[in-house]
This record gives structure tokens, C-alpha cells and sequence, in this order.
């Protein structure tokens, strides 16, 4: 991946996780948790492994 290509992705990155609280604010009719807003602060520099977010975060994965 380019230098461009690479900012291009963190900008969409960026722009798709404030979509993503917006749209939970004005469906979900209730507040972002703060432990949302700390696993979506987790990914603002990019893609994560889920085991590596729920071990961050103390959370049990189901198999």
C-alpha cells in the first residue's frame, strides 16, 4: 500500500466509525456506551484482530 493509499484508508477509517456512532445514536434511541466508544477509539488507527480488541477490553469471545 501507497503513503496516499494508506491516508486515504485512515480517513475512511476515521469518517466510518463517526457513521457508525451516529447511526447508533439515531436508531438505537439510546447513548454509545463508553465501552463502545472505547473499543471504536481502539480502531481509530486502523484494523484490529478481535482477540486482540476483546483481550484490550476484558472480553470473553464465544467459539
Amino acid at each position: 500500500m501507497t503513503v496516499p493509499e494508506r491516508e486515504l484508508a485512515e480517513q475512511l477509517n476515521q469518517r466510518l466509525r463517526h457513521v457508525v456512532l451516529m447511526l447508533r445514536r439515531a436508531t438505537a434511541d439510546q447513548p454509545v456506551t463508553a465501552q463502545q466508544l472505547s473499543v471504536l477509539g481502539s480502531l481509530e488507527h486502523g484494523p484490529r484482530r478481535m482477540t486482540g480488541l476483546a483481550a484490550e477490553h476484558g472480553v470473553r469471545m464465544r467459539r
